[in-house]
């Protein structure tokens, strides 16, 4: 009677379930299909859900948890099982994700219901099509993929970072990953345009690690076939919306369940910047590892190895660097003229037929080293190096590298923190002072010979003396006890004779006393000193060309009316400088960024110019050079040196590479004869336009004085006519008026 009773009951939890399956089946129909079709994809096999062979057959709670197919803690779920006892499980019902925990298999933006009880297909055909056995190939019944995402990830990644993007249609297989991945944190997201336009979504750390489970991937293609860094680039700590140095690792589903092709995929515009790429294709029984070559233009597939049977056909490093050959890759390099850095050499219809420079000579050696094709790209030589425009734009060579129109930059690029937020810098070569050039001291004019001998404080000395001096000689002369002729007691004649001392021409009366007698004596020792520095001097200046004083200190230049020319790089160098001299320089700076013309404007006397200072050296040296002699100057005291390397787009994979190559060049020393011999080349490009400068000087030597030189000497005595004509007209006047 009991087993009757408890059969009885069994017949009508039976028929319960069964009309709940009917009910369920119009609820639910259609997904089915499109669950079949992603587990066919990703290989997801029969072990992931728990079904029930036939009406006939009825497992209670306590026969569910003595199944080996069965794990305790699907049992115990309470959305699915039930814990009553005596609760039993009809046919026609699965439950999915045998190994999922509560958190994964219930993602917030999907209702449970739709992923807990599913109607099984009847038809045996449609079963096959439902749990496909193409995966069933390793010990353990898992998927190849699977397992070779757990050989990369625990042997590549194991400290990474790691993310895993899935699609709508992709998800479960996403979420089978994520369950073997318990151990770790893992960070899981819908592969949609907002959740990749997310910031946080890229945020960076020492390693990281991509997943990508597509299928369609119609919005990762969209996001990655185009550049997204300066989208952020007025954020305080803007970064790209993609990360070229992490590990990306793309699960393709099937070749018969997708329109996807590897060129498809290795051809988007951030994967062709990005070294450490993996594409897997799964096979029947095994899986198909692609790569590419970076910077190719999407024909440099690569075939990595195979996965079967739970171990690679390869012990090669699968994320080996593909940087150390680019096989023949185009690389775009911004430059323009500017010596010794880059210099061009010029045909006779003036086309550029070589790159020579310090500049030039290292990419030249890259290009060698790691197997590229340099491409290079002018930049205006209006732009030069860029400016921000007001609308926040960037023009010249950082704008090029910045907006990814050029892979390098490459141009005495001062490494400088303001730009560094647009490219990245390489290791530095070599290191330059920013000087000011300034116009040479000027011939000063030739009417004021006369008074060069002495300084000023000396010519108002000797204009005291003989103010005081012919006084005195009245006083003592007057207030003698012997009287003194009476020449020497009248005050004009007491001043004439003061200045004759002056100019040793001293009357020839002398006076006759021993006070008077001392204070001459030393008036004429006084004037015998004078006037003979004097004449010495004199000479000096007639036959010598005087010169203004030169600008040696940024405080000279500062205070002279010179305005100062510059790039617009400069403007943000002064306003951060902690010198109160140097932020001066910006109200005075104008960036005309025609340096030819502004070094026409420095000789002319109007302007100074600052620059890198071997570039001043070389310009001053071959352009403004006259002989010994040259229009313009060099201020001693520069700016602080910088550093100079390669401008690189932000995050470049070209960057790490090529900083070895570049830093054992500059510890072999042959940078600096790099340098040297541009130099020298430019010296020799330059040697006509020297010689006839020499000889221009040369013409100017060993001239007789002119009248041009001695017009001080004819002013002098103008001035001299003059004043007398006056006082004779004056003496005219008062001698009738005293008649």
């Amino acid at each position: 009677m009991h087993r009757l009773a408890a059969h009885k009951k069994r017949y009508f939890l039976a028929k319960v379930f069964w009309h709940a399956y009917l009910l369920l089946g119009s609820t639910v129909s259609g997904m089915e299909d499109n669950t079949s079709n992603i587990d066919a994809s990703f290989g997801l096999e029969s072990r992931h859900r728990i079904s029930l062979q036939s009406l006939s057959e009825w497992q209670t709670e306590e026969d569910l948890k003595n199944d080996d197919n069965v794990q305790e803690s699907t049992i115990n779920h309470k959305d699915i099982v039930s814990k009553e006892p005596g609760n039993a499980y009809s046919k026609g019902l699965y439950l999915e994700y045998k190994n999922m925990s509560e958190s994964a298999l219930w993602p917030n933006s999907v209702e449970k219901k739709n992923y807990t009880i599913q109607p099984l297909r009847k038809s045996s055909v449609e079963k096959k099509k439902f749990v496909s056995k193409d995966y069933q190939k390793d010990a353990k019944g898992e998927p190849a993929v699977f397992e070779l995402l757990r050989h990369l990830l625990s042997t590549y990644l194991d400290t990474c970072s790691l993310t895993i993007f899935f699609e709508a249609n992709t998800k479960l297989a996403a979420h089978s990953m994520m369950d073997q991945l318990r151990h770790r944190t893992v960070k899981m997201y819908d592969l949609n345009l907002e959740v990749l336009k997310r910031m946080d979504t890229w945020s960076r750390s020492l390693c990281d690690g991509y997943v990508f489970f597509i299928k369609i991937a119609r919005e990762f293609i969209q996001h990655a076939n185009f550049s997204h860094y300066h989208h952020s680039i007025h954020d305080s700590s803007p970064q790209s919306l993609w990360n070229s140095h992490a590990y990306h690792i793309i699960v393709l589903p099937k070749s018969s369940e997708t329109d996807l092709s590897l060129t498809d995929i290795l051809s988007l515009y951030n994967l062709h910047k990005t070294a450490k790429v993996l594409v897997l294709e799964p096979k029947d029984d095994y899986v198909l590892l692609w790569s590419h070559r970076v910077y190719s233009d999407g024909s440099g597939i690569r075939y990595v190895g195979t996965w079967k049977h739970g171990k690679m056909t390869t012990t090669a490093n699968l994320f080996d660097s593909v940087l150390h050959n680019l096989h023949g890759a185009a690389i775009r390099i911004a430059t323009f003229d500017h010596p010794p850095s880059v210099v061009y050499a010029y045909d006779k219809d003036h086309n550029i037929v070589r790159r020579l420079g310090v500049d030039m000579q290292i990419l030249q050696t890259l290009a060698q080293a790691r197997n590229f094709t340099p491409h290079f790209i002018e930049v205006s030589k209006n732009e030069l190096w860029g400016f921000e425009l007001p609308n926040g734009t960037w023009t010249g060579l950082v704008g090029k590298v910045f907006y990814e129109v050029a892979d390098i930059g490459a141009c005495n690029v001062f490494l400088e923190l303001h730009r560094w937020k647009l490219v990245d810098y390489s290791t530095p070569y070599n290191f330059e002072r920013g000087c000011f050039v300034a116009p040479s001291p000027k011939p000063l004019v030739s009417w004021t010979s006369p008074f060069l001998p002495f300084a000023w404080s000396t010519w108002i000395s000797i204009a005291i003396y003989l103010a005081v001096g012919g006084l005195l000689l009245y006083i003592i002369a007057n207030l003698s006890i012997n009287q003194e002729p009476n020449t020497f007691i009248s005050f004009s004649y007491d001043y004439l004779y003061t200045l004759g001392a002056l100019t040793m021409k001293s009357f020839a009366k002398v006076p006759k006393f021993l006070p008077v007698r001392i204070y001459v004596g030393f008036t004429w020792i006084f004037g015998l000193i004078i006037s003979t520095a004097y004449s010495a001097n004199l000479i000096a200046f007639l036959s010598v060309t005087q010169y203004t004083a030169p600008i040696d200190t940024m405080k000279e230049l500062s205070r002279s009316n010179l305005r100062i020319g510059g790039v617009a790089f400069w403007k943000t160098q002064f306003t951060a400088s902690i010198d109160p001299v140097v932020r001066n320089f910006v109200e005075k700076l104008e960036t005309d960024v025609q340096l030819s013309s502004l070094f026409d404007r420095v000789e002319a006397g109007d302007f100074a110019l600052i620059e890198n200072k071997q570039y001043l050296e070389l310009q001053a040296g071959a352009r403004y050079t006259y002989g010994s002699k040259t229009t313009i100057r060099i201020v001693r005291e520069c700016l602080l040196p910088y550093s100079i390397g390669l401008a690189f787009q932000k995050n470049s994979p070209l960057k790490a590479n090529f900083d070895i190559l570049i830093l054992r060049l500059f510890e072999s020393g042959i940078v600096q004869k790099w340098k040297e011999e541009v130099i020298n080349y430019f010296r020799q490009q330059n040697k006509d336009k020297r010689m006839k400068n020499v000889i221009k000087e040369h013409d100017t030597k060993r001239q007789p004085l002119s009248l041009t030189q001695l017009q001080g000497v004819f002013y002098l005595l103008g001035i001299g006519y003059l004043l007398a004509g006056f006082f004779l007209i004056a003496e005219v006047i008062l001698f009738k008026h005293a008649s």
